[in-house]
C-alpha cells in the first residue's frame, strides 16, 4: 500500500497552546491516508480488469492523487494558521522575546507607511488597544494561504520566534516542490503547458506524491514541536 507514513510525534511536555494545531494536523493526516487507500483500491481494480497487470494509472487514480495534494495543502494551511494564532497570542502576550520583537517590528513598519492602514488605526483607537493590536497582527500573518518556504519562514517561524536551529531553512525549502505542484493543480488543472493548445496533464506517481505529502506532514510536525519548545522556555 502506498502511504504517507505515520503522523509525526506530538509535542511532549506542557504546551497547551499547540494542542489544537496538533488535532488539525492529525485529522488532515487521516483524510490524506484515506485518499491513498482509495488510490490503491482503484489500482487493484484496474489491474484485475486488464489483460496485463501493467499499465499507466487511470485518470481517476491521478485525480485522487491530485486531491491528496490539495487536502495536504489545506491541512498545512489550517494547522499553521491555528498554530500562529494560538501560540502567537500566548507568546506575545506573555512577553516572549523573539515573538514580541517580531510583533513590534511589524507594527513599526506599518506605522512607517505614508498612510497608516485603517485596520491599524482602528486597533490603536480600540478600548483595549493591546488586544486589538495583537488581533490585527495575527490576522495579517494568517489571512492568506502559505505559498512556499519563505511564507513558512516569515509567517510561522519568525512570528513565533522559533530558532533556525530547530527548523532549518533546508527543511522548509524541501516543501517548495510540493507548493509548485499544489498551485499547478489548483490554478491550472495540472495542465503541462497552459500557454499551449494542449490539455495534457502532468503525470504523478503515487510514490512521489506520497513522499511529497509525507514531507509536508513531517515539517508541520517539526514546526509544532519547535513552537511547543518555545512556549515551555517562555513559561506560557
Amino acid at each position: 500500500m502506498t502511504s504517507i507514513g505515520p503522523l509525526p510525534a506530538t509535542a511532549s511536555g506542557h504546551a497547551p497552546s499547540v494542542r489544537a494545531a496538533e488535532r488539525l494536523l492529525s485529522r488532515a493526516h487521516t483524510s490524506v491516508e484515506g485518499l491513498f487507500r482509495a488510490v490503491d483500491v482503484l489500482d487493484k481494480e484496474r489491474r484485475a480488469a486488464n489483460a496485463s497487470p501493467k499499465g499507466r494509472s487511470a485518470l481517476a487514480e491521478m485525480d485522487v492523487l491530485r486531491s491528496a495534494v490539495i487536502f495536504t495543502g489545506a491541512g498545512l494551511d489550517a494547522t499553521m494558521k491555528r498554530l500562529v494564532n494560538d501560540v502567537g497570542r500566548a507568546l506575545i502576550a506573555g512577553g516572549a522575546t523573539g515573538a514580541r520583537a517580531n510583533f513590534e517590528s511589524f507594527l513599526k513598519a506599518e506605522l512607517a507607511q505614508p498612510k497608516v492602514p485603517d485596520g491599524l488605526r482602528d486597533a490603536i483607537l480600540h478600548v483595549h488597544p493591546d488586544q486589538s493590536l495583537l488581533a490585527y497582527f495575527l490576522a495579517a500573518r494568517t489571512k492568506a494561504s502559505f505559498q512556499g518556504s519563505s511564507d513558512l519562514s516569515s509567517r510561522v517561524r519568525q512570528t513565533l520566534g522559533i530558532p533556525k536551529s530547530a527548523v532549518p531553512d533546508t527543511r522548509l525549502e524541501s516543501l517548495d516542490g510540493f507548493f509548485v505542484a499544489r498551485n499547478n493543480i489548483v490554478h491550472q488543472m495540472d495542465i503541462e503547458d497552459p500557454s499551449s493548445g494542449s490539455v495534457a496533464r502532468i503525470k504523478r506517481s503515487p510514490v512521489q506524491v506520497a513522499t511529497d505529502c509525507g514531507e509536508v506532514f513531517a515539517v508541520a510536525g517539526l514546526l509544532i514541536r519547535a513552537a511547543a519548545a518555545v512556549c515551555r522556555k517562555a513559561g506560557v
